[in-house]
């Protein structure tokens, strides 16, 4: 009598959270064993991070719904937006969807300059002005950042310094912000953004006058789309030097 290969399976139903560490083994007479240890596990075990479910339970074939514990919104690693939030604990002590899910946000944006003051960047007139743009680190991850001066945008890495030369009235009350470039912000245009600050141009100074400077017409003119198609108008009284010899 020659012997034959079988095979035989064991159904283990409903198992519980106590029953983690147990040793199974299965065997027989002139066919020796094998032993199995159970390793049993909820589905919120293996979360990615910042990721949770909303679910009142965690067992096999629990149903929940996806969330981000930072307030952030579900992205794929691939930065497609999830579309329903629904999940369902599977067999594999997974979430249905979890694979590659992340939390996306948009950074916290700072602008910097030395000339801020208050909403402010106060500036004299044919001076340079310094400004550098940082925001913090999360996901996803980014290393430009993008300027917004008066209705023109400069890309930049990171904290890199961004002179804006030679100011001129016409500069004055230009909105200067700057905003992260992240795949979040891309999604999502208006989010990761510095506040907005406006150009104030400090008087002119018209320094070291001689008296060749006498009889010199001064006055100053309003900047606007309106003064643009019509120069002669927005203009101030003009005033005559009159440089005196002391």
């Amino acid at each position: 009598m020659s012997a034959s290969n079988f095979t035989t399976q064991l159904t283990i139903a409903q198992l519980r959270a106590d029953e983690d560490g147990y040793q199974v083994e299965l065997g027989g007479p002139g066919v020796g064993s094998q032993s199995i240890v159970l390793n049993i596990r909820d589905c919120n075990s293996s979360l990615p991070y910042d990721v949770i479910v909303d679910t009142t339970s965690r067992i096999f074939n629990s149903p929940g719904k996806f969330a981000c514990s930072n307030g952030g919104d579900l992205f794929y690693s691939n930065g497609i937006i999830l579309t329903s939030s629904d999940t369902t604990c599977l067999a594999s002590a997974e979430w249905s969807g979890q694979d590659n899910l992340q939390c996306w946000e948009a950074p916290s944006v700072t602008l910097a300059s030395s000339s801020i003051e208050g909403n402010k960047l106060i500036v004299i007139e044919g001076a340079n002005l310094s400004l550098t743009c940082h925001y913090d680190d999360v996901i996803p991850a980014g290393i430009t950042s993008r300027l917004y001066i008066g209705g023109k945008s400069y890309n930049r890495t990171q904290g890199e310094r961004f002179i804006l030369s030679s100011l001129q009235r016409s500069d004055n009350n230009k909105v200067i912000l700057c905003q992260a470039v992240t795949s979040y912000t891309d999604a999502y245009p208006g989010s990761g953004r510095s506040l907005e600050y406006i150009v104030d141009g400090e008087p002119f100074i018209l320094s070291s006058l001689q008296r060749s400077d006498s009889n010199k017409v001064v006055s100053c003119q309003a900047v606007t789309p309106y003064t643009d198609a019509y120069p002669g108008s927005g203009r101030s009284l003009e005033y005559t030097l009159d440089v005196l010899c002391e």
